[in-house]
């Protein structure tokens, strides 16, 4: 395991992420809205086999499990304290269709071909070797399978850097985790509800990047997967949202597209892109 995942793991470790006291938390409206998009686009993921890559303390994993009862789930990290909490919650909530596995996707496999759809939301940017983790990702889906990748965008992030730039002036120690949470509450309006570890999350994480949408779909289709949509904003949707002349808009490709409404809507600290494996 090389240094910065060393650090990225003792930190998660530390304060395991997101930390959800109950299983009454977990995003299950996000995850039935996503299950529909995958059948939508042709995954079956009832009675399949799903990874969730850097699946933290399980709050995702769990929603896919009891949605999915017939599937099977496994969630991987490389943070054996956030998998303490997760297999907690899963323990809690009763769920028999879900496994946990410690696992660093830059350096092993999770398997090969065996997985119908792989997830990996908010993970990707905090590894060492993200070209690397995908690809490895990737070897483990069956031929055809999906994968949905979310990352940290460059254009709608400023207002989260002036924050974590301003914690790291202030305690220059990046692991004095104790004093940026403190001082975060002080200074940081949205900081004052969130917890210590979504704090550390947001403004104190030890490695982070962020991408444009070109750059993510380009990371996706040098690790093997074709870029299928935006979910949650189709094409037809982005067109009709677009303050732009329509001829203009007309001559760009649908990854442009997206790009163009990435830069122009700013919306959420996530861009994020449906992909699917060629069939060999």
């Amino acid at each position: 395991m090389d240094e910065t995942t060393k650090r990225v793991q003792a930190m998660y470790s530390s304060h395991p992420y997101p930390g959800y006291g109950t299983a009454e938390h977990f995003h299950e409206e996000a995850v039935e809205k996503l299950i529909g998009i995958l059948r939508r686009c042709g995954c079956r993921p009832d009675g399949g086999r799903i990874i969730d890559v850097g699946c933290g303390t399980g709050h995702t994993s769990v929603c896919f499990a009891r949605k999915l009862p017939e599937s099977t789930v496994l969630g991987v990290d490389i943070s054996p304290g956030s998998l303490e909490v997760a297999e907690q919650y899963r323990q809690e909530a009763a769920i028999h269709n879900l496994e946990y596995r410690l696992l660093d996707v830059t350096k092993e496999p999770a398997g090969q071909e065996e997985f119908d759809f792989a997830y990996l939301s908010g993970s990707l940017h905090h590894t060492s070797e993200p070209e690397i983790a995908l690809r490895h990702v990737v070897r483990a889906l069956r031929p055809g399978g999906f994968a949905l990748v979310s990352v940290y965008s460059r254009y709608n992030n400023q207002e989260r850097y002036r924050n974590r730039d301003l914690l790291s002036v202030l305690v220059p120690n990046s692991e004095d985790y104790a004093t940026k949470v403190a001082v975060a509450r002080e200074l940081i309006p949205n900081a004052r509800a969130k917890s210590d570890a979504e704090i550390i999350d947001a403004y104190a994480h030890c490695h982070e990047r962020d991408y444009t949408y070109p750059e993510l779909v380009d990371l996706m289709e040098h690790a093997g997967l074709t870029f299928l949509e935006w979910p949650g904003l189709g094409i037809p949707a982005i067109d009709l949202k677009l303050p732009v002349s329509s001829g203009l808009v007309s001559k760009l490709s649908p990854v442009q597209r997206c790009a163009l409404a990435e830069i122009l809507f700013r919306q959420t600290v996530m861009i994020t892109a449906l992909g699917k494996k060629a069939r060999g």
